[in-house]
């Protein structure tokens, strides 16, 4: 399921990707990914998540949408109200 995920984005993300340990980091959350987002790019929660969202939309409209429903029913529920869509988000934070 991850290779088909993984086939379907742009080839500069696949090799980064195929690196990393098989299996799921049930650690990780949309809260994690908000608070890293804040410490690497020095954002305010709230601009972290909107970052978050339009990546996360980025990338559930560069794949089919059989293959988002798959993404969306193995994430986490946070992590899945992110995950939607092909929605247009603003890019400025």
């Amino acid at each position: 399921e991850a290779d088909d995920f993984i086939a379907q984005l742009p080839s500069l993300l696949q090799r980064g990707l195929h690196a990393l340990p098989a299996g799921p980091d049930k650690s990780i959350s949309e809260t994690t990914i908000v608070a890293e987002l804040c410490a690497q790019l020095d954002l305010e929660p709230t601009k972290a998540a909107r970052v978050l969202a339009a990546v996360a939309g980025i990338v559930a409209g560069s794949i089919s949408e059989g293959q988002a429903e798959d993404v969306r029913g193995q994430l986490p529920a946070g992590l899945r109200e992110v995950f939607h869509g092909t929605e247009s988000f603003p890019l400025f934070v």
